[in-house]
């Protein structure tokens, strides 16, 4: 059975979400499967707001029957019916985890509880069919925020059994305090203050905050004078783990101060291997002319900094970053100010110049993309230094996300250029070879702890500013060289199809080809429409001119090899989205 890696808190909202095609809620739960979580799991655990005992109780049942247990509403309400199986395996398995890991010394089983509209009103739109086993587990409000994240660690192994957990409550929720007369999408702004507040600690993984919610939220007492519908957050947060990250999925009001928000702990950090197209500063103090850390590299940066970057501003690893709601700027490791707080969410390995071949990375004095990886294990031992604890450091590591990009100097530096590699291989010969290099980098990684991947195809490398004036190029015309992006292709063709295979070789990873040149090459045939007025030529550095355009944006690349800060912003949404669906 295929892991989980993923937990959920959903607020399941009002029980009229059944049937009311209004709600907005409604519609992301019918979303779930093509949207925001594909994968098939073995059985799913809800904790939910409205069962609540004094001992954990869990569900163990043959079959669910529906709970009614709301009064006033329509009719046909009370028809409905959700009768997935029951997960006995599941829930015997969280009275074992509770009591061992957790340390409790009473966990009861309930032969003949049914799915209360905590969990069959989300389900019923989530997974329709009701095929999936499913089992519950009550809450305590007689205890607090730390007993239920303590909860949520001990079933945390349930994600490696293929189990969904999934909190059920509400972000806010004080009945008496509901707005009959607000239009839904609207807020009072207690319940607006309370759940900034709530949204900023999730999102920048302030967890011990969460769990100190009484004396450090805004409002506290009035978003839930009464716990219950708050804990099922707590016990998803613990099972995500420590170092998880939170990505907000959903967001909605009804009646002024009920929130509906739905939250998943996600990518914990992201590590940048490779070349220019990810490196941020690390060859800054290096002894080779593969450097920019001067003037005009970084004039639209903030501060107008020139940081070591191969761009007029931000690269595409600070664009993941970004998306991917880690940070906006992925540090170099190699830079001497590095702080101990960068550690923990990610840094970049990547050398600008450097390749898959150890000649590429010799000839530039650079850090061969090979040698990366052992910055990655003087990484790993200060982590653990500043953390102290390694099953935090082991968290990090096998929850982030492994941004590669090699290739684009080995063919467009080494092997065309030059007679050094030509003369000993056909170009498919050396594009097997930088495939084998490839696999043989990416099993390193592999061996200590890396499970995430996205791998970057190279880029149209024979549409390059550069590549356009070499000699023997049409320089009036300043064509792209056929024969340099017939190499590019060839090696991204293999590339795709060998990470295809690799999830064989590399159980339990995820891989995604990350594919930068046709998303490159789409914005050198169509420029207009994503407002660039020249695509041939540099911004900046070229052979014919060290003179800086005046107005970077309008160039799809910076100088003769690099792309601009623009470039990255436009073909950089559409790669995060499957990063997120397939990686997170």
């Amino acid at each position: 059975m295929e892991k989980v890696n993923q937990t959920f808190y959903l607020s399941h909202g009002s029980p009229s979400l059944s049937i009311d095609d209004s709600l907005e809620a409604r519609k992301f739960f019918q979303s779930w499967k093509d949207k925001v979580f594909q994968q098939r799991p073995k059985s799913i655990l809800v904790i939910s707001a409205h069962w609540d005992t004094k001992y954990p109780s869990v569900n163990t049942v043959v079959r669910n029957s529906t709970m009614h247990d709301f009064g006033g509403f329509p009719e046909v309400m009370y028809k409905l019916k959700y009768e997935a199986p029951g997960a006995t395996e599941s829930a015997k398995r969280v009275k074992e985890l509770l009591m061992g890991e957790g340390g409790m010394k009473r966990v009861d089983e309930d032969t003949k509880r049914g799915l209360d509209h905590g969990a069959w009103v989300p389900l019923m739109l989530m997974y329709p069919e009701a095929d999936i086993p499913v089992c519950q587990l009550s809450v305590q409000s007689s205890q607090n925020a730390t007993y239920h994240y303590n909860m949520g660690k001990a079933l945390a192994p349930l994600k490696d059994e293929g189990v969904l957990i999934v909190g059920s409550g509400s972000a806010t929720h004080n009945l008496r305090k509901l707005e009959f007369g607000m239009a839904n999408g609207s807020s009072v702004p207690w319940a607006l203050e309370f759940d900034i507040w709530l949204r900023d600690c999730l999102l920048q993984g302030r967890y011990g905050d969460v769990n100190e919610w009484e004396e450090k939220a805004p409002n506290a007492r009035l978003a839930h004078p009464w716990p219950e519908h708050f804990f099922p957050l707590h016990v998803a947060m613990g099972a995500a783990g420590e170092d998880a990250k939170a990505e907000q999925i959903h967001t909605s009001w009804q009646g002024g101060s009920a929130k509906q928000l739905s939250a998943k702990p996600t990518i914990s950090a992201l590590f940048a291997f490779g070349d220019s197209i990810l490196d941020t500063g690390n060859n800054n103090n290096l002894l080779t002319l593969s450097k920019c850390n001067f003037y005009p590299y970084g004039r639209d940066f903030i501060g107008g900094r020139a940081t070591g970057r191969f761009s007029n501003g931000r690269v595409f690893s600070d664009m993941i970053g970004e998306g991917l709601g880690i940070k906006n700027l992925l540090p170099a490791y190699r830079d001497p100010f590095l702080s101990n707080d960068d550690l923990s969410t990610g840094v970049s390995f990547a050398s600008g110049g450097s390749g898959l071949d150890a000649f590429t990375a010799n000839v530039q004095g650079v850090i061969w993309v090979p040698d990366q990886v052992n910055d990655f294990k003087k990484y790993i031992t200060k982590l653990n230094n500043v953390l102290g604890n390694k099953e935090r450091t082991n968290a990090i590591i096998s929850n982030a996300v492994y941004l590669i990009s090699a290739g684009n100097n080995d063919l467009a530096i080494t092997y065309y250029p030059t007679l050094t590699r030509s003369l000993q291989y056909t170009v498919s010969a050396y594009t097997d070879l930088m495939v084998t290099w490839t696999r043989d980098f990416i099993k390193r990684l592999y061996d200590m702890g890396a499970r995430k991947f996205a791998v970057l195809g190279t880029l149209p490398l024979g549409c390059l500013p550069g590549a356009r004036s070499m000699v023997g190029s049409v320089t009036f015309l300043k064509l792209c060289l056929f024969n340099v992006n017939q190499g590019a292709e060839m090696f991204n063709e293999k590339l795709s199809s060998e990470l295809n295979n690799f999830h064989t070789i590399f159980p339990g990873a995820k891989f995604v080809y990350v594919d930068m040149y046709n998303a490159l090459l789409d914005l050198i045939n169509n420029p207009w429409s994503s407002g660039f007025i020249d695509v041939a030529d540099g911004c900046c550095c070229t052979m014919t001119s060290s003179i800086p355009c005046l107005d970077a944006s309008r160039y799809v690349f910076w100088d003769v090899a690099h792309p601009t800060e623009k470039t990255y912003e436009t073909i950089t949404p559409k790669i995060i989205e499957e990063l997120k669906e397939k990686l997170a």
